[in-house]
């Protein structure tokens, strides 16, 4: 049995579902995370699936208000823990999740010194690629040099594949591993949770609403939906705006609202907050036709996976990486250029014409379907651990 330690930040829903999965179909793997942030500000609590070991690592983690300078000595330490844990065990492989952290590029570095394969899974992509001037020559510098140390690199879609092969990683040590939600669990709302969550949230039949998942802060560009609602709000008037999810600027948001729509009684947008339990949330998902992901930063989004496991149709700015994968503009939804008010509001139109809005969700399905079919993590971690020489093992 391979012994392997995977370094994530903390749990979230994918990465549950995703690694219960991965226990499940690949028996030869022994699992243990590494959950290298201690965040305990997250909304929820999720318990590690059964047959996978977890350790935290290190306590009182830096928040992400904390400089990064200052974390860095505690991000060294963590590096350590992280050494000592996998000699201990005889680790075999180590898979890292992301890199910028320096306990994270300290594992990389030692395991490729110690023998030890190690792969990098990141949801970098080409479209979302920030760095220039000063800071783009030392990354295109550094950057080659840690990812020549892994043995392979799990992307998470084709822009992820353009991204590692402009900084000198092969194709043939590329191997798609994307996040998977627990799809049956938003293709499915029984009647009675539907009805429940209507009652809750005060969404009569009757209204069509536009949705939006998220954490309520700047990079989700929630106030350029807000606006660009208000603009076309008028020539759709059995419509209505879902914000799900909370964040630094939910007041902010809410006082934008009230100033287009007027009083909060009247207003055409609703704020649910965070909806954490699954079937809930995909009873609101499924509550709604046409969910929109306006993010001006956005390397994946697995919200867009949900929604269109959900059927709904999609609006998606050009900077969503789960949109290059998920959504076909015009066949089941809409992309529009990040950032642009007016381009949001022809998306929108077009996504709510009542005409179009039946085909383009049954679209969201099939599209989704295929592309499950063709890009299954479970078979590309398969395929990435037959590529490793295990030859070193320590």
């Amino acid at each position: 049995m391979i012994r392997i330690e995977v370094l994530v930040h903390e749990l979230t829903p994918y990465r549950v579902h995703l690694f219960r999965r991965f226990a499940d179909e690949l028996p030869e793997v022994s699992f243990r995370l590494l959950l290298t942030t201690e965040h305990a500000g997250l909304p929820w609590a999720l318990a590690v699936p059964p047959g996978i070991e977890s350790v935290l690592i290190g306590k009182g983690a830096h928040s992400a208000t904390q400089g990064r300078l200052l974390s860095w000595p505690g991000e060294w330490s963590k590096g350590a823990q992280i050494q000592r844990l996998a000699r201990q065990r005889r680790s075999e492989l180590v898979i890292v999740s992301g890199y910028s952290d320096l306990a994270h590029a300290r594992m990389i570095l030692w395991s490729a010194r110690e023998g030890i394969p190690v792969m990098l899974w990141a949801d970098s992509s080409i479209q979302a690629e920030r760095a220039a001037g000063l800071r783009g020559r030392i990354k295109g510098w550094l950057l080659p040099e840690l990812l020549s140390r892994c043995s392979a690199v799990l992307a998470w879609g084709t822009l992820g594949e353009q991204y590692f092969r402009k900084y000198g990683v092969p194709s043939e040590r590329i191997f798609l591993v994307p996040p998977e939600p627990d799809y049956a669990a938003f293709e499915e709302a029984s009647p009675q949770r539907l009805t429940a969550i209507r009652e809750k949230y005060d969404l009569p039949k009757g209204r069509r609403f536009l949705m939006f998942c998220g954490r309520l802060a700047h990079e989700k560009r929630v106030d350029l939906l807000i606006n660009a609602f208000a603009g076309v709000a008028h020539e759709h008037p059995e419509w209505d705006l879902l914000v799900v999810g909370d964040g630094p600027l939910r007041e902010q948001l809410q006082q934008l609202a009230q100033d287009r729509f007027g009083a909060p009684s009247g207003s055409r947008v609703k704020w649910l907050g965070a909806v954490l339990n699954p079937a809930d949330l995909a009873a609101v998902y499924k509550s709604a036709d046409v969910f929109v992901l306006p993010s001006d930063f956005e390397p994946w989004g697995v919200v867009v996976s949900e929604a269109a496991a959900a059927g709904l149709a999609l609006v998606c700015s050009d900077r969503v990486g789960a949109a290059s994968e998920l959504l076909r503009d015009g066949e089941n939804g809409r992309l529009f250029r990040a950032g642009s008010s007016v381009s949001l509001q022809a998306a929108m139109n077009d996504a709510m014409n009542p005409m179009l809005l039946p085909t383009r969700k049954a679209a969201s399905s099939s599209i989704l379907l295929r592309w499950r079919t063709n890009n299954d993590p479970v078979k590309g971690l398969r395929g990435a651990l037959k590529a490793v020489n295990f030859s070193k093992r320590p």
